[in-house]
């Protein structure tokens, strides 16, 4: 039952997940494994993304966590719903017990960092999304998001810097990078600045 919540939830990566599929996966986890909490996390996503039921969807996400209170998936899905309702103190500690469980996970590393970010608390952003980072998550737009917020000019002058070295035309951050370049007095100077 695990099995074909799981597929149904993430895919295998070969096919392009349509609700059809989806629904079947999911209908026969529910004939093997009624009570499979991977059942009640996707109705708690339907009810809060879907329906907009966010008072139903929080108390389904709720419910999930508690039945396996070390399910990582399952913390920061429910950590995430509450941080999209502005309930930053709870979504926080899910986040952070999440990250703490598995600490090698890029994307909780960097779903932790945003959460972070948009509470306010930059210097402990910044460790998780940059650990991210070393844990190979893709993560220049959320460093940069995190500069911007922060008003901190040097991160966001070396994220420009890593970006336009590592992908130049290509990367996030092309774009600001011309435009600096643009209205700087000095364009040269700023071109070897940022090389």
């Amino acid at each position: 039952a695990d099995s074909y919540g799981l597929y149904a939830t993430v895919g295998d990566g070969t096919f392009a997940p349509n609700q059809s599929r989806i629904d079947d996966l999911y209908a026969r986890t529910r004939e093997l494994d009624p009570d499979n909490p991977r059942l009640f996390l996707r109705q708690a996503h339907q009810h809060f993304y879907v329906d907009r039921d966010y008072q139903l969807g929080i108390n389904e996400y709720n419910d999930v966590v508690k039945k396996q209170p070390s399910n990582v998936l399952y913390l920061n899905s429910y950590g995430f719903a509450l941080l999209s309702l502005a309930r930053r103190d709870m979504a926080l500690e899910c986040l952070r017990r999440g990250t703490e469980l598995d600490p090698l996970q890029p994307l909780h590393n960097q779903q932790l960092g945003s959460a972070l970010t948009v509470a306010g608390e930059f210097e402990e952003a910044q460790r998780y999304l940059e650990h991210a980072g070393s844990l190979g998550f893709p993560n220049a737009l959320m460093l940069a998001d995190l500069a911007v917020e922060s008003g901190d000019i040097q991160l966001l002058r070396n994220q420009l810097h890593r970006d336009v070295k590592e992908w130049g035309e290509y990367g996030a951050y092309y774009p600001l990078y011309k435009s600096i370049l643009a209205f700087n007095e000095d364009p040269q100077k700023a071109q070897e600045d940022l090389s």
